[in-house]
């Protein structure tokens, strides 16, 4: 089916666009937050942290930032990949690092993590980025 000539892409309805983040509810079991969220329309959802932060990164890090940072807010001592960045050869050796961004933090709160921890922890996002730098390579 073609395109009509005069088809633009339209502004997202504001109605369905966050507005900010509400609270936050802590899922012990695996160390995972749901927010729960104000549209602009009114209405309040509650979502995974993962999905807000894919989408709108920046409510997720700005809630963070307003109550000391996520770490002192959630208590957790568990963290989960949510992108890898890079990778490397770690230093006097043949094991490869990578540079990972964790659920609920931004691209510069990183770390460099083992390829053995990162299969153990997130084995579909490790595979998923190998696969797309062979591919470029």
């Amino acid at each position: 089916m073609a395109v009509p000539e005069n088809y633009g892409a339209s502004s997202p309805n504001p109605d369905f666009l966050p507005v900010c983040i509400m609270n936050h509810r802590l899922v012990k079991s695996d160390y995972t937050v749901r927010l729960t969220i104000e549209m602009g329309n009114g209405h309040r959802i509650i979502l995974p942290e993962r999905e807000v932060q894919a989408v709108y990164p920046k409510i997720v890090y700005d809630y963070w930032k307003a109550l000391g940072g996520r770490c002192s807010a959630t208590g957790f001592d568990m963290w989960h990949p949510f992108h890898i960045l890079g990778r490397r050869v770690k230093r006097g050796g043949n094991q490869l690092e990578y540079r990972v961004q964790w659920v609920g933090y931004s691209k510069r709160e990183t770390s460099w993590e083992s390829g053995e921890d990162l299969t153990i922890w997130s084995p579909e996002l490790k595979e998923d980025y190998d696969k797309s730098v062979w591919m470029q390579e």
